[in-house]
């Protein structure tokens, strides 16, 4: 038998979710941020490599977005998380 960190249950057994203070709805901030190769296609981009147009709209989050998304967070005492994609989890440099 395998072990599983915790017994199953279906959603429709459980009790109902309390959020604090009696909140009805939930908000989550999670940016995805990713690193891209210049040596691959881009989908829905040029179909050249490389495709600098296309790496420069994805990478705008990386250098300048998450930094306001981050700004925008303290000012407002929001927290959150990050998605991160597995190449820039392992990248190096």
């Amino acid at each position: 038998m395998n072990k599983v960190p915790y017994p199953y249950s279906a959603i429709i057994d459980r009790a109902p979710l309390q959020w604090p203070e009696g909140a009805r709805i939930a908000f989550w901030i999670i940016p995805n941020i990713e690193a891209f190769p210049l040596d691959v296609r881009v989908p829905g981009g040029l179909n050249h490599v490389p495709d600098v147009s296309a790496w420069g709209r994805r990478d705008y989050g990386n250098r300048v977005g998450v930094f306001r998304v981050m700004e925008t967070m303290a000012r407002y005492g929001i927290r959150g998380t990050a998605a991160l994609n597995s190449v820039l989890a392992t990248r190096k440099t």
